[in-house]
């Protein structure tokens, strides 16, 4: 049952419903039945390219002539242009956020490099600081007493093992700049065996207790006494005492006096108690301002007792900071040179690796 325009023998079209049979077989004319007026539907012309079917306007244009075709061509054209130039505006768009962030990768790439060297230089400024402060310390230990021994080991272990830590970061940082694996595996190793000894010998022997300052002002006592007893050694290291703390006996410098003068005579002060000593000059000159200081009393007020103390106590605390804070550097540099030496070892594989490729 067919509905719409319908064209009879005779050419003349009709509208209305009419049943009829028709065998539509590819190729061949419609056949017509008995008695019944030749039915034949209007339907579209087909699509002369794949890409035209379902597209009616695309058949139309056919229809149309050759002059629609090429319009439509035309237009297809410029719309396939179109998706070229935004594809190609797209891919430039993805290269650039790439080539981005491979400059960002390749920055972050020298991160770990650059916090190497500047660790390693405060690291070794530190190092270097542990000895001179150490050696210091142990020189002024052993200055006064035996009995520390404990503190002067102490002092002299620290000085080693910072002077350890300073080799290895050289021989660390070489190894960097060459870009050799083993040296920084062995350098992240030593460091932290280092970090770990100085850890113990910090809380063992560097902090000064009360047992130690009682043994320190007994020795102070007995150097002062043979100091009066006009030992040499110990009247250099007085002397130096004095001079360098600007102090002036053990308490005091009536220390200096003697028992059976009246205080009203200045105490029989030495040299190195006046503001004027100059260890270069002549012992004449030496006494003639020895005996001006004396009259105008213009020497040292203070005792050395407490200004001795305060010294080794200082130095004591100083040495204690700067060992904590280079225990925490080389634990850093430890970090740093692990992460390194895993950062070599992989780059110098994918070497290997596209090597092989470009070889095979």
């Amino acid at each position: 049952m067919i509905k719409g325009t319908m064209v009879n023998n005779g050419g003349v079209r009709s509208r209305g419903r009419h049943r009829a049979r028709m065998l539509m077989i590819p190729g061949r004319p419609l056949r017509q039945s008995k008695g019944l007026p030749d039915v034949r539907p209007i339907l579209p012309a087909p699509a002369y390219r794949w890409e035209d079917m379902g597209n009616s306007n695309a058949t139309s244009n056919k229809e149309k002539g050759p002059e629609a075709v090429i319009e439509d061509d035309a237009s297809k054209t410029e719309v396939d242009v179109t998706r070229v130039d935004h594809q190609k505006s797209s891919f430039v768009r993805v290269e650039k956020v790439k080539e981005r962030l491979r400059g960002k990768i390749q920055c972050c790439s020298w991160c770990p490099e650059v916090c190497f060297v500047i660790f390693c230089v405060l690291t070794l400024l530190k190092g270097i600081g542990e000895i001179f402060i150490s050696i210091s310390g142990a020189i002024s230990t052993r200055l006064f007493s035996t009995e520390q021994s404990g503190q002067l080991v102490g002092m002299v272990l620290l000085a080693l093992l910072a002077a350890v830590t300073v080799s290895i970061l050289i021989y660390a940082l070489l190894a960097v700049f060459r870009k050799q694996a083993k040296p920084l595996h062995a350098a992240a190793l030593v460091l932290l065996i280092t970090a770990v000894l100085q850890a113990v010998i910090v809380g063992v022997a560097v902090r000064i207790t009360h047992r130690d300052q009682k043994v320190l002002e007994q020795s102070v006592q007995e150097s002062f006494n043979l100091a009066l007893q006009e030992n040499p050694r110990h009247t250099q290291l007085w002397a130096a005492i004095q001079n360098d703390l600007t102090c002036c006996g053990l308490n005091s410098p009536y220390d200096y006096r003697a028992l059976n003068l009246p205080d009203v005579f200045p105490p029989n002060v030495p040299i190195a108690c006046c503001p004027t000593y100059d260890p270069s000059r002549s012992d004449l000159v030496q006494e003639r301002d020895r005996e001006r200081c004396k009259l105008r009393r213009t020497y040292y007020g203070g005792g050395c007792r407490e200004a001795i103390y305060d010294v080794v106590k200082t130095t004591s605390d100083v040495v204690l900071a700067l060992t904590i804070s280079l225990i925490v550097f080389e634990v850093i540099m430890s970090v740093l040179s692990a992460i390194l030496h895993v950062k070599i070892k992989r780059h110098k594989a994918e070497k290997k690796e596209k090597t092989k490729i470009d070889q095979a």
